[in-house]
């Protein structure tokens, strides 16, 4: 059995899986965000609080016994920047505000090779030397979310190639002392064995093997055997991606990270398109944000017998957009609102702009890297069954579902490679996949045909 800590944007998912990769069980903690004036943040007591309360719910949820646990492994975003002393206290929390933007712009200009994820870290850390230039001299770890997780398991600041450095080394820059970044590993090294100190909180036994894991999009893909040319995942989380695997590198913008040891992560963000889902739940449909199955299964059937407005569209920009526009700042809107407009009708509409944009950022992409052959669903929006239907529809392919825990699936295949139960992740990924659904294309209808092109024209004009 492995279990893997997931660290998203909003939630922390402590998931296990067998060794043919069955999800045996998943915890979901949902973080705070705290707001202050301009800045923004996350609390790290929390996510480690919520990791080991995680683990002690998935277990005893699941009936599972932790002798069976064989290695633990992490994943989650790479945009987060924990700084840690040498004691292993944390001196500056990781905030997702825009404080260090200025910085980064200007580290972009004198390094214009540099990989983004790992500028925004060294940026992070260089507005603390600017504006908290007491605590700098306390740093001994920039770390990234999910290298957080594997520093308090393990004791080690290490990281892959995908969350931040692109490569297995850290390229030269002259902003941080690279005593101070993770050292760059594969996603299927083991990083180290879990501590004491870890195993007394988690509450199971110590020296358990911790596998590196990696960037959750390099784990999206690799959990849902979405790795070789011409394969796509669909990343239906707190932001909507649209990513694939190419041996060529095409040098384009759209190249987000390396998939070792020889390929290449391309992909278009359309960011809060989740958190877009979410404001719909909660503002115009009055629900809570994490609905129980029986909400979850009226939802979704008032969504299948609403019939829609043919005047009214959602542009559901409310966090800004990478491809094919470049949007920086968010904004949406509702065009063609009626007095004879409903709720229903609106909320199929925020649905329908969401798939809309999804789509025109798999037309740009694929522009660059070739057509799917296989698409693959990963992330919390595939509960919302109508959705995934139309965005088959508009995509005219067939989309494999298997479950909600791809991402940490990818984790845990990185983990079995490295104990050696797997030649290498390419024998891996298959080897693990559990039993899939495939949502099959219906043809689109011509009011949702007519919707989408309206809705990109008036797209590439805002």
């Amino acid at each position: 059995m492995f279990v893997v800590f997931d660290i998203g944007t909003s939630r922390l998912k402590v998931s296990a899986f067998s060794a043919t990769g069955q999800l045996l069980g998943q915890v979901t903690k949902r973080h705070s965000q705290y707001v202050e004036k301009e800045f923004s943040w996350q609390d790290t007591r929390e996510w480690w609080s919520n990791a080991c309360t995680g683990f002690a719910n998935l277990m005893q949820e699941n009936a599972l016994d932790q002798k069976a646990i064989r290695g633990f492994s992490v994943c989650g975003r790479a945009g987060a920047g924990v700084f840690v002393d040498k004691s292993g206290q944390v001196i500056a929390e990781p905030w997702s505000d825009a404080r260090h933007r200025p910085l980064l712009r200007g580290l972009r200009e004198q390094y214009p090779a540099a990989p983004t994820y790992g500028l925004t870290l060294i940026s992070k850390y260089q507005w603390l030397k600017q504006n908290q230039p007491a605590i700098c001299d306390d740093i001994r770890h920039c770390l990234h979310a999910k290298d957080f997780l594997l520093y308090k398991l393990t004791g080690i600041g290490m990281t892959d190639p995908s969350s931040g450095p692109d490569g297995l080394a850290w390229f030269d820059q002259a902003c941080a002392d690279p005593e101070l970044l993770p050292t760059p590993a594969l996603p299927w090294t083991i990083a180290g064995a879990l501590t004491n100190a870890a195993a007394g909180e988690l509450g199971c036994p110590s020296g358990i093997p911790v596998a590196v894991g990696a960037h959750d999009g390099i784990c999206a893909n690799t959990g849902c055997a979405m790795i070789n040319e011409a394969d796509y995942a669909l990343t239906l989380g707190t932001h909507a991606v649209c990513r694939t695997m190419t041996v060529t590198n095409h040098g384009a913008a759209e190249r987000f990270y390396c998939f070792p040891p020889d390929r290449h992560a391309y992909g278009g963000n359309n960011w809060h398109i989740g958190s877009t889902l979410t404001w719909m739940l909660t503002t115009l449909a009055d629900l809570p944000a994490e609905l129980s199955a029986g909400e979850l299964g009226s939802f979704n059937e008032a969504m299948v017998n609403t019939k829609p407005d043919p005047d009214l569209l959602f542009l559901p920009y409310l966090g800004g957009q990478t491809i094919p526009e470049k949007r920086a700042l968010g904004s949406g809107s509702f065009q063609g609102l009626s007095l004879n407009t409903d709720c229903n009708q609106m909320l199929l509409a925020v649905f329908r702009g969401c798939a809309f944009s999804i789509y025109r950022t798999y037309q740009a992409l694929s522009g660059i890297t070739g057509d799917a052959d296989r698409i693959g669903l990963t992330g919390g929006g595939i509960v919302f069954t109508p959705w995934l239907q139309l965005l088959s529809n508009l995509f005219q392919k067939e989309m494999i579902l298997t479950d909600s825990g791809v991402e940490g699936r990818g984790a845990a295949i990185f983990c079995a490679v490295a104990l050696g139960d797997f030649r290498d992740v390419f024998e891996a990924a298959p080897a693990m996949q559990p039993e899939s659904t495939i949502i099959q294309p219906e043809q689109l209808d011509e009011l949702c045909a007519e919707q989408f092109e309206t809705f990109s024209r008036l797209s590439s004009q805002t």
